[in-house]
């Protein structure tokens, strides 16, 4: 009796962990969501999250001024005043799971945003940094144009003159990297460069990166200076 005792309740152990495992493989590990902005989502009756999440990433926005804010554990008081404003490329990893969350937004025509959120581990997006044969290769981004500079961001070429500073980069959020080539030599920084006193100088003939996502300007040294290069994103 013992014995028959101790295998039915060696079965029911096992029928209890094919059940767990069963569960834990149907466990959703991420959920994608792309949301339209085009009609605002108010505080009142705001986009619901009905699942739980521990980190989340923006994985893609229609521009860099397009944004949704999030509120976490919303049933709790107080915290609509503590909204974060998601944008293009954010990524938050919390630590903890959260227990569901609300979305609200103005409305943004023609715009669109999408979100991963992560319901447990934790991601790291960014550049990826592989090690091959003979190297390192580096990918930055995942597309890029020869179009990408001047003010409106799709000029191929920007004629840099002596005097005031000319925008060669817009600001952009989304940019990873900028090779900018240059025939004359320059200055280039903020707008107020000025050949001698404020920014950095460039010689003609020269290649230059530029990783920062603010927007770059550039004075000719007399001559003026032809500006070309490509944009990644």
């Amino acid at each position: 009796m013992d014995e028959l005792q101790s295998i039915i309740q060696s079965r029911k152990s096992e029928s209890v962990a094919g059940l767990q495992n069963a569960a834990q493989s149907r466990r959703k590990i991420v959920y994608v969501r792309t949301y339209d902005l085009t009609t605002a989502k108010l505080v009142t009756a705001p986009e619901i999250l009905d699942f739980n999440f521990q980190s989340f990433w923006v994985v893609d926005a229609s521009d860099s001024s397009t944004s949704v804010s999030l509120v976490a554990n919303p049933q709790r008081e107080g915290l609509l005043n503590d909204a974060v404003t998601l944008k293009n490329n954010l990524f938050l990893d919390l630590k903890y799971p959260i227990a569901g969350a609300q979305l609200y937004w103005s409305a943004q025509s023609g715009k669109t945003i999408t979100i991963a959120f992560f319901t447990e581990g934790e991601v790291k997006p960014g550049s990826l940094v592989s090690a091959i044969s003979g190297g390192v290769a580096r990918i930055d981004g995942s597309s890029f144009t020869s179009a990408g500079l001047g003010s409106g961001g799709a000029s191929a070429s920007v004629i840099v003159a002596s005097g005031a500073g000319t925008m060669i980069l817009k600001a952009d959020t989304s940019r990873k990297c900028a090779t900018v080539y240059t025939d004359q030599a320059i200055w280039i920084g903020d707008s107020s460069v000025a050949v001698g006193t404020r920014g950095i100088p460039v010689a003609a003939g020269s290649t230059f990166e530029w990783r920062n996502l603010g927007a770059l300007y550039a004075c000719a040294v007399g001559v003026t200076a032809t500006i070309t290069g490509q944009v990644e994103s």
